[in-house]
């Protein structure tokens, strides 16, 4: 099913780690993003509080849509977003508008041009909150969903439709999948979050992963171990019943060290982008 070619090297500040942006810029960075006013977009907060935040978030807390070169990354309260047309544009979302506390998982969909974050708040409970990703500033989000149907959630994906979204519960060992629909809720509304459907993952060290990647026109999901370097592909079933195992589990090369996986439209394939900035592809076969 997959067929793998090897690493190349791809440009972007967001995949290689630079020594220059460190744990303790990323913390005070989310610092003052915290103390944004109203309609501050950027202020304070540069290309290195980017770098800073695309290097200490792991895998689940960022995100990068390769066909509108786009990315974002959480650490603690703070979202940083880059847009890589021409030169690199940089914005961030936080401040207590926001109501973020702490970026759990990211999204992003391109068709809705929007960022899906989901957040735990101080007493532990979870929402999913929904931005506008071209605007950056201590904004409100345009909707958020909370409920405990929330609870034990921790990966976040959007279809590149832009009309479903699909979380991952790993004590469960299962996707809940949630339409989008035309939901437009002002930024006092929130709403429930209602499944469509669910399916279990039969996986026996549900704990270890660390992201997962959504093919949902290809009814796949891709569950990574970037500790184990590994990847394990699923189909989705037709009915009722548990996802089944397609291939896996394909082992990824460990030095360097993977940090991202992602689906690449243009290749039809898993990408994996390394701790050096290289990448190697795994193909899917006609």
């Amino acid at each position: 099913m997959f067929s793998s070619i090897s690493r190349a090297g791809w440009l972007g500040f967001f995949l290689a780690l630079s020594p220059w942006a460190s744990s303790e810029e990323a913390v005070d960075c989310a610092k003052r993003g915290a103390s944004l006013g109203a309609g501050v977009s950027a202020r304070g907060l540069d290309r290195t509080c980017a770098q800073a935040v695309f290097n200490r978030a792991p895998a689940s807390q960022s995100t990068t849509s390769p066909y509108e070169k786009f990315s974002a990354a959480g650490f603690q309260n703070l979202v940083s977003l880059v847009s890589h047309t021409g030169t690199d544009k940089y914005d961030f979302i936080s401040g207590p508008n926001t109501g973020l506390n702490a970026v759990e998982s990211i999204a992003l969909s391109p068709t809705r041009k929007e960022v899906w974050i989901l957040n735990r708040q101080e007493d532990g409970s979870k929402d999913l909150r929904v931005f506008i990703s071209r605007y950056g500033g201590n904004l409100s989000p345009i909707r958020v969903y909370a409920g405990p149907e929330l609870s034990g959630a921790s990966l976040i994906q959007v279809d590149r439709a832009g009309e479903e979204v699909a979380l991952w519960f790993p004590e469960e060992k299962t996707v809940k999948i949630m339409g989008i629909g035309s939901l437009h809720g002002g930024k006092d509304r929130t709403l429930v979050p209602k499944w469509s459907r669910s399916f279990s993952i039969p996986m026996t060290d549900a704990d270890s992963i660390e992201a997962f990647t959504w093919v949902s026109h290809k009814k796949m999901m891709a569950m990574v171990s970037l500790s184990q370097s590994q990847v394990s592909v699923f189909r989705e079933p037709a009915a009722v019943g548990p996802a089944s195992l397609v291939e896996g589990p394909i082992r990824l090369p460990s030095n360097p060290k993977p940090v991202r996986v992602y689906w690449s439209e243009k290749s039809e394939g898993l990408q994996s982008v390394f701790q050096d900035g290289s990448t190697s592809l795994l193909r899917m076969d006609p």
